[in-house]
């Protein structure tokens, strides 16, 4: 006779039918794989999966529901091949769509690259069904069962040190790249084997990284696939001058692009797991191959600020900033513990859609990323930078809800967004998405705030109006204060790529705060 063990342990589907393990501890007691059935006892019984089982000193055989005990997976069964095949049909199908849509892109003629970002990234959509969006762990996190958030996060730490190692070898030695990665592959897979879960997962970004790796790997001309897909993404009537911007990835390139094909494929196959996670991760990988690439591609392309999705608390309470209008009141901080409000008086430079390469800096304590330029200037506690100077170990400003603290960055990733907003307050600052921001990028934040006085003393001449405000642009009297500030030397410098080192210019001191 079937029962159902009722010992509520893992509040979520976790095998599929070939996935069962051969033994396994539940509650501190240990059981037998007996069969896999050929019905849906997920259905009738309301069983995890299809694994039969018989404990000890019993002739009952048992199937496990969901409840709030873990299992330990003492026995594998051969799911772990089935995983690895898996993980190598994904990667394998994903590089093979990644070349053809290289030839399809560069066939593919626009008026404008700002019409061809736009096909492309709605033909991406149309193919993974997803918005056009970075991978965000905490979005995928969030859609994991609480209970196996802790372990999920852990696994993608490790992959983040990975993904360091990867591309230091592959920097000093790419022939050493490929054996280091199948020791690092053994070891992690080693420490999953009692979690058929965590295996999975570990498997789809291994061979994500493998996929990542090939597609940067050089051909006899010295240019790699994804050198060809952004030479086939900028390949439009306008875009003629961009086609030799760049021929080399720098190592923050190449993290960042690492990061998201491996980002993409383990964060997608943790979403999915329960209903199985091949799909899930295919499109996870092409997502984050996707947003990677044409993130290179767009730095071609200038201008930014904050993202469209960007959040600023009102009077009227919270709007995104592309909601804000003149006469809202923001909230932002002088540097100490209370906030103020502050008026918004109108856009520097706005745009709805153009596509821009941004940086998304994490902190502690799981809070919502600030998405922002890298030439943006941000508040340490003791001075500003701009965001492409932090480093992880550094702290921002952030308001919490009752009062200013200082959070630790912990990762900055590049990431693509569509639509870039840079407002002026009367303060020149602002907080968004809680971070003590300035309003100024390019420029020190106080020598921008004495270029802009006039400015603020006739907003609605010199700036926006209640018309001009819906208008994309960058405003008239910003590019005049800009070229004054290049005439002057102060605008901040570009960082150049110099083979694979990249060269950070020395800028002028920003610790007006």
């Amino acid at each position: 006779k079937m029962q159902v063990y009722l010992v509520l342990f893992a509040v979520v589907p976790l095998l599929a039918i070939k996935h069962c393990c051969k033994k396994k501890i539940v509650n501190g007691v240990e059981y037998t794989l007996l069969k896999v059935s050929d019905g849906d006892l997920h259905l009738g019984l309301k069983c995890l999966d299809n694994c039969v089982y018989r404990g000890p000193d019993s002739p009952n055989t048992i199937c496990f529901p969901p409840g709030n005990y873990e299992q330990n997976c003492l026995e594998a069964s051969n799911h772990f091949e089935a995983f690895q095949s898996e993980a190598k049909s994904v990667s394998s199908d994903t590089e093979a769509l990644y070349l053809a849509k290289t030839k399809e892109y560069s066939m593919k003629q626009f008026t404008s690259l700002e019409d061809k970002l736009a096909w492309i990234k709605k033909d991406i959509e149309n193919m993974t069904g997803q918005p056009f969006l970075t991978p965000s762990r905490k979005s995928y996190l969030e859609m994991v069962p609480a209970s196996k958030r802790d372990k999920f996060r852990t696994l993608d730490s490790k992959f983040d040190k990975i993904i360091e190692m990867i591309i230091d070898l592959y920097i000093d030695d790419h022939l050493q790249v490929h054996q280091a990665l199948d020791e690092m592959e053994e070891d992690m897979l080693h420490e999953t084997q009692t979690d058929p879960e965590l295996h999975q997962v570990a498997q789809h970004g291994v061979y994500a990284a493998r996929l990542g790796l090939n597609l940067l790997k050089t051909d006899e001309e010295k240019k790699n696939a994804v050198d060809n897909m952004i030479l086939a993404v900028l390949d439009s009537k306008d875009s003629k001058p961009y086609l030799g911007y760049r021929n080399k990835q720098t190592r923050a390139d190449m993290n960042g692009f690492m990061n998201g094909v491996v980002g993409g494929a383990t964060q997608g196959c943790m979403a999915t797991i329960a209903a199985g996670c091949a799909e899930g991760a295919a499109v996870g990988a092409l997502t984050g191959l996707a947003t990677g690439t044409v993130g290179l591609a767009t730095e071609a392309i200038s201008g930014g600020c904050f993202s469209t999705t960007s959040q600023v608390e009102t009077l009227a309470g919270f709007k995104t900033l592309q909601e804000v209008s003149i006469g809202d009141f923001i909230r932002t901080s002088s540097g100490g513990l209370e906030t103020h409000f502050t008026e918004f008086i109108g856009w520097l430079d706005r745009q709805e859609s153009t596509p821009v390469k941004m940086l998304q800096v994490w902190t502690s304590q799981n809070l919502s990323p600030l998405t922002l330029t890298g030439s943006h200037i941000v508040f340490t506690p003791t001075s500003t930078k701009y965001a492409d100077e932090l480093l992880p170990g550094d702290s921002l400003l952030h308001w919490n809800g009752t009062s200013m603290q200082e959070q630790q960055v912990t990762q900055i990733l590049p990431t693509l967004e569509f639509g870039f907003w840079a407002p002026l307050t009367m303060d020149g600052t602002l907080l968004v998405d809680g971070y003590l921001s300035s309003c100024y990028a390019s420029f020190p934040h106080q020598l921008s705030e004495i270029a802009m006085k006039p400015v603020k003393t006739l907003p609605s001449i010199l700036l926006d109006n209640e018309e001009s405000q819906h208008k994309d642009g960058v405003r008239g009297v910003v590019t005049i204060i800009k070229k004054v500030g290049e005439l002057l030397g102060a605008r901040k410098e570009k960082k150049i790529s110099c083979g694979h080192i990249p060269i950070v210019a020395s800028f002028v001191d920003k610790s007006e705060f």
